[in-house]
């Protein structure tokens, strides 16, 4: 789990790297741009990678919740939240 968060967060920093190149430059965003669309190993390699670690980052939140659900004999403390009406 840890370690799809961590390559999510690597792919959201270089997202947010190549965003604010058009900011700075946008001929060399645009540069970068043309490059990340038309590279063969990003379009056909690296975008299914990416795919499947947001599936399997969500799938194994999704377990993890149950999990701890399961092995949780006393279930959490709630806030209740008392409303007074006036009038």
């Amino acid at each position: 789990m840890a370690l799809s968060a961590f390559f999510l967060m690597f792919f959201l920093l270089q997202h947010l790297a190549i965003n604010i190149l058009s900011v700075f430059s946008p001929n060399y965003f645009n540069d970068v741009s043309h490059f990340m669309g038309t590279n063969p190993l990003v379009q056909f390699a690296l975008q299914p990678v990416l795919i499947f670690a947001v599936v399997f980052h969500f799938v194994m939140g999704f377990i993890l919740e149950l999990k701890n659900s399961r092995a949780r004999k006393v279930s959490y403390a709630k806030i209740t939240v008392v409303q007074i009406h006036l009038g």
